[in-house]
């Protein structure tokens, strides 16, 4: 009884951890599914499926905020920008594998929470550029 417990406890932990996902590149509207989609599922498959799709919008925004920012900048400093994503790629995929592992029917879900937090947080980091003059002061390099 009490693993059921703490099973269900750590589910609605990891359930509830995905915050809202906003865009702040153009359009300002929502790109994730409702978090509704969490509350109302009750399998382990909806759950997942529920969590791979905020997973997904998360990693479309962080695409669409990265495509944003490469408007902006010379040829030197993309490969800047593209070697930092890949180096950013690689820790995400590291630090995922590490919260999604351990087994049992949570795993997929820790693994996919992590993916949308880390996809969210960079493409917030990625909206911030450049860090000391608004974007709408340079021009997009042509």
């Amino acid at each position: 009884m009490k693993g059921a417990v703490f099973f269900f406890m750590l589910l609605l932990v990891a359930c509830t951890s995905v915050p809202p996902l906003q865009t702040s590149v153009s359009s300002g509207s929502s790109v994730a599914p409702s978090d509704s989609c969490l509350e109302a599922a009750v399998t382990t498959v909806e759950m997942n499926q529920c969590a791979a799709g905020i997973a997904k919008a998360a990693e479309v925004r962080m695409d669409r905020s990265y495509r944003e920012v490469m408007r902006y900048l010379e040829p030197d400093e993309k490969e800047e920008l593209e070697a930092s994503q890949r180096a950013w790629e690689a820790f995400r995929k590291a630090d995922c594998a590490f919260w999604g592992g351990g087994g049992g029917s949570i795993a997929t879900m820790n693994l996919l929470t992590c993916l949308a937090n880390l996809a969210h947080e960079r493409a917030k980091e990625l909206d911030s550029w450049p860090p000391n003059v608004p974007r709408d002061a340079i021009g997009p390099v042509e």
